[in-house]
C-alpha cells in the first residue's frame, strides 16, 4: 500500500518545540514519521546545539516519532511533511 505524507504548512519557524506540539496535536506514535526539508532540519540541528549544548544524535526521535530529512519526498521549505502509520 502507498503511503500518502500529508503537508503541514505551520504559521510560524519550524522550531524543536514547535514539533513536539505537532507530535501531540496529531497523535502521533512510533509508527509515524515527520519529514522535514534539508534547511529545516538544519536550523532545527542548530537550535538543538544551542538549546541543549549538544549535538542530536541520528536517527532523531522525539517522543517515540523519527525524525528525518526529506529522501526522495519533496517536502518544501518551511513545511512539514507527516507520514502516518508506517508498519501497517
Amino acid at each position: 500500500m502507498n503511503k500518502k505524507t500529508d503537508i503541514k504548512s505551520p504559521s510560524q519557524r519550524i522550531t524543536y518545540r514547535l514539533l513536539r506540539n505537532i507530535i501531540l496535536d496529531e497523535n502521533l506514535t512510533e509508527d509515524d514519521t515527520i519529514i522535514l526539508n534539508s534547511k529545516n532540519l538544519d536550523d532545527i540541528i542548530l537550535e538543538f546545539l544551542k538549546d541543549y549544548k549538544e549535538s542530536m544524535n541520528f536517527p532523531h526521535i522525539l517522543l517515540g516519532v523519527l525524525i528525518r530529512e526529506a529522501d526522495g519526498e519533496k517536502i518544501p521549505v518551511n513545511k512539514i511533511g507527516i507520514l502516518k502509520n508506517m508498519d501497517d
